[in-house]
């Protein structure tokens, strides 16, 4: 029984720690500004990202978050990235699954893992050569 829960426990890809910059709100629509929350992720891998941030959300929530990794546009394909400087400075976007949540000892602060769920094909490519460079 043991061993099958440690299977279940297992990431399917390995977590870089990491401080991250990130805003992160609830999709909905319409968008609503008020909901957008500041946050600083803690560990990142390709499949998701454990964050901190004072706004709480529940456990199966979708959210928007807006991630500031700096440097990643460089693994970016194509020319646009070569000419638009707004579009090469700008945060990784996602849309992510909140999967668990948890209060920690910093009050206010409230601990989150989310899961990736959609990203832009290419950025993707980009984050994971991203984090081949951090490991």
């Amino acid at each position: 029984m043991e061993s099958s829960r440690a299977e279940r426990d297992r990431r399917r890809f390995r977590r870089i720690a990491a401080e991250i910059e990130l805003e992160v709100s609830r999709l909905s629509y319409p968008t609503d500004a008020a909901d957008k929350s500041h946050g600083h992720g803690k560990d990142i891998g390709q499949g998701g990202i454990c964050f901190r941030s004072t706004r709480p959300f529940s456990a199966d929530d979708l959210v928007v978050m807006h991630l500031h990794l700096p440097g990643w546009q460089r693994f970016r394909k194509g020319f646009s990235t070569l000419i638009d400087d707004e579009r090469a400075a700008s945060p990784l976007t996602a849309i992510a699954r909140i999967t668990w949540c948890g209060r920690t000892s910093a009050v206010p602060f409230i601990h989150m893992g989310a899961q990736f769920v959609n990203i832009y094909e290419d950025d993707y490519d980009a984050l994971q050569m991203y984090l081949e460079g951090l490991a």
